[in-house]
């Protein structure tokens, strides 16, 4: 499921041989030709009335069954019938969110207008069941607005935001939505609520959105959200009062900046790290070896211990991965052409080989990291050209898993969208923290090229330090520490490279699977076994840039043969 939605209430079949005679019973336990049966039998218990007043319709609704709501409309249920608390079938169903309930209801004479006692009415229903499908129906197909207000004052936002709903509340504030300075009648913001669950996040998509005015904001007791933050009791995040408090002290009309120095310096830290290593060795003689070997290791247990995101609220990708991947490759480079070669030297061959593997291997990474994977920029298009909508789901042309809640579209076939990238791609393979960009239709083709160069540099290079080592070959333990003194600058470098080869060999291992199966990492097409000639024919189409083999095609129809990858 792409999205948050209400659970479906579980059904109970009815025991083998028994005969149900209730309707509300019959519905409860999803049997829609008993539900018919007893309505044939006794029409004028369609909408009898039962717990807190709801009719057979109300339940049908609650637990999202399509059929038996269709049944009970073309016997004459009341799609408007009330329960004790106000409740109509229609909010039921948007507290569901299944869309094709819905419409079936308000098409049927429902009344979208309706509310409850408390003034809830369908955005609010819809929010609190956390379908984000059915909130873009009732905001798009209907008059209602995502600023309604209940009998409390409370917007669909504030539902949202109390619930957690992450995913709906970032629809909500998508587009100028929903306004997150509404307040409700105690004075509460969204950001108040925010400081109270202690969600640092949130308070910063609210600020980035409605800018740092909402920090001066107060409740009917006079509080800011900054006041909130620091008399919670149960805060779960100890530094949102530190961070609200700077909020406070920015410009009101300004939004808060993302940690552009942060991102800076966890992209620059391991080259300068390696950098001040080979600078500082130089100077400490016989300890140069054993400083360098100690430092490495610091720095591969720094870059070991990040998450995939930056240490702050806004979320942004962590980019010590890629800097530090970045890093190994241009310390190799500058070792290979301003040690190696020199101590090599004459060796024209040699030098045009590494030269050669140099180029191409900053070529790639760069259009690794910085192009275009497979963006997909529209949403799935029709056989007759017209792109899909949400009363496509409606009409069961696609399902309601196929809309995206991030790009608000109902997704083409074998599309995935990143998190991290914040991008919908075509023929996700995975993302790549080391090269901090999606691989996919566009670049997975250049990214194993990029693989095995690199495989090839770390090859020459480990070899190369080996040769210009001038030491005792008398046994290998006795060489190794030699070269570990002679040279501790470049052995680092040279174990880096051995540690990082074995990694990349398993990953070109899994990557040729994959292509040889006509599939990617995150999609599996094949589920039948492929021939060793049909598997070979996919990899070498893979690396001629053409579609993969049609035997997949011919033999398993569920692969998508006009989607494969293109590099």
């Amino acid at each position: 499921m792409s999205y948050p939605k209400q659970p479906a209430y579980p059904s109970q079949p009815a025991a083998q041989g028994v005969i149900l005679s209730d309707i509300v019973q019959a519905v409860q336990q999803n049997a829609p030709t008993a539900c018919l049966d007893i309505l044939k039998a006794n029409p004028e218990k369609v909408d009898v009335k039962g717990f807190i007043g709801t009719t057979p319709l109300h339940q049908a609704c609650l637990r999202g069954v399509l059929s038996i709501a269709e049944i009970l409309l073309d016997r004459g249920a009341d799609p408007n019938a009330r329960s004790d608390h106000g409740e109509t079938p229609v909010l039921y169903a948007c507290r569901n969110g299944n869309v094709s309930l819905i419409h079936l209801l308000l098409t049927s004479g429902g009344d979208v207008d309706a509310t409850d006692k408390n003034g809830n009415g369908c955005m609010h229903y819809a929010s609190l069941g956390g379908s984000i499908v059915a909130v873009h129906y009732i905001g798009t197909q209907t008059h209602l607005n995502f600023n309604m207000q209940n009998n409390n004052g409370d917007t669909p936002l504030h539902i949202s935001c109390q619930n957690r709903s992450n995913m709906l509340t970032n629809f909500l504030l998508r587009n100028s939505r929903c306004d997150p300075c509404i307040q409700n009648n105690k004075g509460v913001t969204a950001l108040h609520i925010a400081a109270q669950l202690g969600d640092s996040e949130l308070c910063w998509r609210l600020l980035t959105i409605a800018t740092c005015r909402l920090c001066h904001i107060k409740d009917e007791l006079g509080n800011t959200p900054l006041d909130i933050a620091r008399n919670e009791p149960n805060q779960r995040n100890k530094s949102l009062p530190e961070q609200l408090a700077y909020y406070s002290k920015l410009d009101p009309i300004t939004s808060p900046n993302g940690p552009k120095g942060t991102w800076l310096t966890l992209a620059f830290l391991p080259f300068v790290w390696a950098g001040a290593v080979f600078v500082l060795s130089s100077y400490l003689g016989s300890f140069a070896a054993l400083f360098a070997l100690i430092a490495f290791l610091l720095l591969v247990a720094f870059v070991s211990r990040q998450s995939h995101r930056i240490p702050h609220p806004c979320g942004w990708p962590n980019p010590i991965f890629l800097g530090g991947f970045a890093a190994g490759i241009v310390h190799c480079i500058i070792g290979a052409f301003f040690k190696i070669l020199p101590a090599l030297w004459p060796c024209p061959v040699h030098f045009l080989v590494i030269v050669t593997l140099c180029l191409i291997c900053l070529y790639y990474l760069r259009y690794l990291a910085v192009g275009d994977p497979g963006i997909i920029r529209h949403g799935r298009v029709s056989a007759d050209g017209r792109e899909l909508a949400i009363m496509d789901i409606v009409r069961g042309n696609t399902k309601e898993a196929d809309f995206c809640p991030y790009t608000e579209v109902i997704k083409p076939e074998w599309s995935k969208y990143c998190r991290l990238c914040e991008r919908t791609v075509k023929n996700l393979d995975h993302h790549c923290l080391f090269l901090n960009n999606c691989i996919a239709t566009l670049n997975h083709r250049s990214f194993v090229v990029f693989l095995l160069v690199v495989m090839m540099l770390q090859t020459l290079f480990v070899v190369d330090v080996l040769l210009i080592t001038e030491t005792d070959m008398t046994s290998a333990q006795s060489y190794i520490s030699q070269v570990f003194h002679a040279q501790p600058w470049l052995f680092d470098l040279a174990l880096l490279c051995v540690l990082s080869f074995m990694w990349e060999f398993t990953l070109v291992a899994s990557q040729l699977i994959n292509i040889s199966r006509g599939q990617t990492g995150y999609f599996k097409r094949c589920k039948g076994k492929l021939t060793k000639m049909e598997a070979l024919l996919n990899i070498v189409r893979f690396f001629l840039n053409r579609k993969h083999s049609q035997f997949c095609e011919e033999k398993y129809p569920q692969v998508d043969g006009n989607s494969f990858l293109h590099a």
